[in-house]
């Protein structure tokens, strides 16, 4: 029995064993996408050497950095796996082999994780570049540069497919203003594209009058960032991937020349971020009364750009007063009175220039109705007589709810048949019917919720997903004629059409998927797997000041997890911070 003990023990024994099951577990992940038998492969004997090498060098860490790497490892094998089910084959397979597959694959992933903790306490940061105001313009420069490229390829910028309505509440005084969409966003859109025709009688130079002050806005944003990196890290190599991030990542400048609202909201909650960052690290960020106002306006303007600035500045109040050293209720007041500001704008000024203030329980109801609507689907056999009463009490059409079974990843085809009258004066009892049915099919319940945001955490998902109807990332023309023939028409006119055919290539056509390691940088899984895993090092270096900063970020993931659908651009303001998350992670070295 003791020699039985001391085996167990053996660390090669361990070595040996561990890398078997982690190869298991990498094999079993990519048989979930095809029909070969992969066990049976010369790589496999590869993949083990790999793996029993990294066990071998891996050093013995403290008992916090090994529950991280052994919390993370399972959280991240469950998610390829559980992602490429579903991604694959529309649902979660609820068997002991799925739940095998996810404990072997921790085993392929956890010396990883382990080798890049203990790497990231033994790098050695140089410090080769200091911060000058010379670099500052330097920086702006280079990024305006080539985004300018970018803009002279996509002239006079991307014409979104909800753009056409914003424009045309603002310019046609028959139309309603509705709270719909931000009316901050919309004025000025409609304002500049305006200025164009008063100026040269031409629409489409005031497109680009609007584009261009947008590529001058986030220029600014990501110069702010990369001389944070710098100020922080002192790099010069991580100073340029920064650069080359906002000035050639193709999903990163295709999205500044959008008109998508959310550019305009990505570079606010990036300032909003940076300022918070600066308020935990800096004891004398008050002694600068200007800091104190800058934030109140950023925050106040973060929401009026989108509603979901309202959720994560919400959401940031409990980690202040959790985490905040010194003056915890002055850094709470500079959170609620943009807050109070917000529904002020949102209440009697709306009444004041007459905007249709639409209920947002339409929206709520995305993640909701898309469960529903998979159990009606997919298990109607559970539903009795008082559940089909209450499915058309609270949905008007459920003759609609079979498209569900081709847009599983969007909610608009099922939110858009609720009876928001009804649900909105009966809310209580719309709650009481999704959980009485969501007891019933938690399994289908839980496979609805996922699916339906995929695309934010699943890092190897595969595009174009028809399930979700929208492209990944705006990139054509609104046909706006075909839509509504009061539109204003934007025609696309490059002025660089090389880059433009690049661009197409790369964004358009799907091409990024090809190219090995980088692509991964294309997905939004990956950012969501790079926050999560800062939130890990903070908890493990005991770094609680973050968690303030980070809180806003996940106060943002929630309104996006929750959203009809997963679209790049709602995961913007997340993919600009990487090289700030880059930063807190590799910072502990300077400290």
């Amino acid at each position: 029995m003791r020699q039985l003990k001391e085996f167990i023990k053996n660390k090669m024994v361990n070595n040996i064993l561990f890398s078997v099951l982690g190869t298991i577990g990498i094999i079993k992940l990519f048989e979930i996408t095809t029909t070969a038998n992969l066990s049976n492969n010369l790589v496999n004997l590869i993949i083990f050497i790999l793996l029993f090498n990294i066990y071998k060098i891996i050093d013995q860490h403290q008992k916090s950095e090994r529950i991280f790497s052994y919390c993370f490892s399972i959280f991240l094998s469950l998610i390829l796996v559980i992602g490429a089910q579903l991604d694959v084959h529309g649902e979660i397979f609820w068997t002991l082999g799925t739940l095998i597959k996810i404990i072997c694959l921790h085993f392929a992933i956890v010396p990883i994780i382990m080798y890049s903790t203990s790497y990231l306490k033994k790098i050695n940061i140089k410090e080769n570049l200091n911060y000058t105001r010379k670099l500052k313009l330097l920086t702006f420069s280079i990024i305006f540069l080539f985004n300018f490229l970018v803009f002279l390829a996509l002239y006079p910028g991307i014409y979104g497919y909800d753009a056409g309505f914003q424009i045309l509440q603002v310019l046609d005084s028959n139309v309603q203003l509705t709270s719909h969409f931000s009316l901050f966003f919309s004025f000025i859109i409609a304002l500049c594209i305006n200025l164009g025709k008063l100026l040269f009688n031409n629409y489409q130079i005031g497109f680009a009058i609007y584009t261009l002050l947008q590529m001058i806005f986030m220029t600014y944003v990501a110069t702010r960032i990369s001389l944070y990196v710098c100020k922080k890290t002192h790099n010069k190599l991580l100073f340029i991937l920064c650069l080359i991030f906002y000035s050639l990542f193709p999903l990163y400048t295709a999205m500044v020349m959008s008109t998508a609202q959310d550019v305009i909201f990505s570079g606010l909650f990036a300032l909003v971020i940076l300022n918070l960052i600066e308020l935990v690290n800096d004891d004398d960020y008050y002694k600068n009364k200007l800091n104190f106002l800058k934030l109140i306006i950023l925050i106040f303007l973060l929401c009026i750009a989108r509603n979901n600035g309202y959720y994560a500045t919400i959401a940031t109040i409990p980690f202040i007063l959790l985490f905040k050293k010194n003056k915890k209720f002055l850094t709470i007041l500079i959170f609620i009175i943009p807050l109070i500001l917000y529904k002020i704008y949102t209440g009697p000024i709306y009444n004041l220039i007459n905007v249709q203030n639409e209920s947002s329980i339409r929206e709520i109801s995305s993640i909701p109705s898309q469960q529903l609507a998979r159990v009606y689907n997919y298990n109607y056999a559970v539903l009795d007589k008082k559940d089909l009463k209450l499915y058309n009490k609270f949905y008007t059409n459920l003759d609609d709810f079979k498209n569900y079974k081709f847009r599983q990843s969007i909610a608009d085809p099922i939110k858009n048949v609720l009876n928001v009258d009804e649900t909105d004066k009966n809310k209580g009892k719309y709650l009481s019917f999704w959980m009485r049915v969501g007891i019933k099919d938690i399994e289908n319940y839980t496979e609805a919720l996922l699916l339906n945001n995929l695309g934010v955490w699943y890092p190897n998902k595969e595009y174009n997903d028809t399930r979700m109807y929208h492209p990944y990332i705006e990139y054509n023309m609104l046909d706006a004629k075909k839509w509504n023939k009061n539109y204003i028409e934007i025609k696309r006119n490059s002025k660089f059409p090389i880059y433009e055919k690049v661009l197409n290539i790369i964004i358009e056509k799907n091409k990024w998927k090809k190219i090995p390691i980088i692509s991964s940088f294309f997905e939004m899984g990956t950012y969501f797997l790079i926050f999560i895993y800062t939130i890990g090092i903070c908890i493990v270096r005991k770094q609680k000041k973050y968690f303030i900063p980070l809180a806003c970020i996940a106060g943002l993931y929630a309104t996006v997890l929750a959203a009809p659908v997963a679209l790049f651009r709602y995961c913007f303001p997340i993919v600009i911070l990487m090289p700030v998350l880059a930063t807190i992670i590799i910072e502990k070295k300077r400290n």
